[in-house]
């Protein structure tokens, strides 16, 4: 009986034991989240206001800026084609040589028949000039009628348009350069049995190449002459010419509805017909817009491009109408007045209304850089 009540002596002090010590962790275990409760809240209970970066809304001037696909070619070209039928007796030129205005390139056979009827023409007009000069010294006499010197005269002046005409059927069978230019393609060879009108050879102007690209609808009627660009060529990496819009075709291309420019380039040795090319060309310059950062627009759940205004503490919600994008900045048609300040970074966990605090003091607006961003590549809006 006695080892009973010891044994239960001992069993009530064990417990009484295990319950001081559980009620010492509780107490550490409450005495922690109490420390750690005024770190997540307030004063007031609220949650610490999320941490932003901003920027001011200022007026600068901003360009809206395209990268089109564009080739090089000229607009002075000859295609020079054959007068006459027959071979092709001589071919004087190949392609890349430079030829000079009124230079003999091609000259096509069988004009022997021509020359042989030229020689008897000629033979005929010198005939007939010695029979008018021996009637009009007869008439001068008054040996014979003045009726006969006149059908002498009508006489000698047909022959003279048969000599011409003889002359000139006997120049058609040679082909020359029609200015001074470049050799591009020779589409015979020596031998070659021509009809009239068969293209020979191509000539072109180096001096007229220039840079002709498509505009798309949205922008045609926007670019206009006198427009910079700056045009860069996959034959020559790394390399970069300014030119400016010299030229734009009134109409639109009525099935693919693009209208052609061209862009004239300051140097032009380099450049070779039909090299392909970059055209990063300013389609419209604004020189008194409202920008902000590009991201500091945000994509509304109704798919409305919004920013966060922020009026002392709080950051306030507001649809705006953006416009052009350059580089890192973006144009405030409206919704954003110059000298507002926006939130720039940090705005995902933002609602309307939301309590902010300022990273920082706002950032010196950065430099854009030289080569615009171009619209084809702009990023997306942050989504809320």
């Amino acid at each position: 009986m006695k080892i009973d009540m010891t044994t239960r002596k001992h069993m009530i002090l064990t417990l009484a034991v295990i319950a001081v010590v559980v009620a010492g962790v509780a107490g550490a275990v409450l005495a922690a989240r109490q420390e750690e409760r005024p770190a997540e809240k307030g004063s007031k209970g609220e949650k610490t206001a999320p941490q932003v970066r901003v920027a001011t809304a200022r007026t600068e001037t901003i360009r809206s800026v395209r990268v089109l696909p564009a080739t090089v070619e000229p607009t002075r070209v000859a295609r020079l084609a054959s007068p006459a039928e027959g071979p092709v007796s001589r071919l004087l030129v190949r392609e890349s040589d430079l030829v000079k205005g009124g230079q003999l390139l091609v000259v096509i056979g069988r004009n022997r028949t021509t020359q042989a009827k030229l020689l008897s023409d000629r033979e005929e007009l010198r005939r007939l000039q010695d029979e008018y000069e021996r009637v009009e010294r007869l008439v001068a006499t008054g040996a014979i009628a003045g009726e006969l010197l006149d059908k002498a005269r009508v006489d000698l002046e047909r022959a003279k348009a048969m000599v011409e005409a003889g002359e000139e059927v006997n120049a058609d069978f040679k082909v020359h350069a029609p200015w001074s230019g470049v050799v591009s393609q020779v589409l015979v060879q020596e031998g070659n049995y021509v009809a009239p009108r068969s293209v020979l050879l191509e000539v072109f102007d180096p001096a007229s190449l220039v840079v002709r690209l498509a505009l798309p609808e949205a922008i045609a009627l926007k670019v206009r002459r006198g427009a910079e660009a700056r045009v860069r060529f996959d034959a020559l990496p790394g390399s970069e010419v300014t030119g400016e819009v010299k030229r734009i075709y009134p109409e639109l291309d009525r099935k693919l509805r693009m209208r052609v420019a061209e862009v004239s380039v300051d140097d032009q040795e380099a450049l070779a017909p039909g090299m392909f090319a970059r055209v990063r060309l300013t389609v419209e310059t604004l020189p008194e817009a409202v920008v902000v950062p590009a991201t500091a627009v945000v994509t509304t759940p109704r798919q409305e491009q919004a920013v966060f205004v922020v009026d002392g503490e709080l950051a306030h919600l507001r649809t705006i109408e953006p416009g052009i994008e350059e580089g890192s900045l973006v144009q405030v048609v409206s919704g954003v007045d110059a000298g507002e300040i926006v939130v720039a970074a940090g705005h995902r966990k933002l609602e309307d209304g939301t309590r902010v605090r300022v990273k920082a003091e706002p950032p010196k607006p950065e430099e854009r850089p030289e080569a615009a961003v171009s619209q084809e590549a702009r990023p997306e809006p942050a989504r809320l």
